[in-house]
């Protein structure tokens, strides 16, 4: 099996952006991804809050964890009550 190599290059977004529209929406995308993260990472905590008030066990923090917890609010996204019926909602 051949192995990859990769190589990162760490530099300012100026020194290779010149075009002031580009770097606009490119800052605008990293903010929103960091929004989101953000909210992400709120979201798992409420929800580790939620179980330890009920006394359940709390799984391991790793990618399944997020993975099922975005499946999760996916099916709830598509239900008529969104996540305010029940889980998370019960903490805003």
């Amino acid at each position: 099996m051949k192995m990859l190599k990769y190589t990162s290059i760490k530099c300012s977004l100026n020194k290779f952006c010149w075009n002031d529209y580009l770097k606009s929406k490119i800052i605008k995308l990293v903010l929103d991804v960091n929004k989101i993260i953000f909210e992400g990472y709120v979201l798992a905590n409420l929800h580790i809050i939620q179980l330890l008030d009920k006394d359940k066990e709390v799984p391991p923090l790793n990618q399944k964890f997020i993975q099922n917890g975005l499946v999760q609010l996916y099916n709830d996204s598509l239900q008529e009550n969104n996540l305010l019926k029940g889980g998370v909602g019960s903490y805003l």
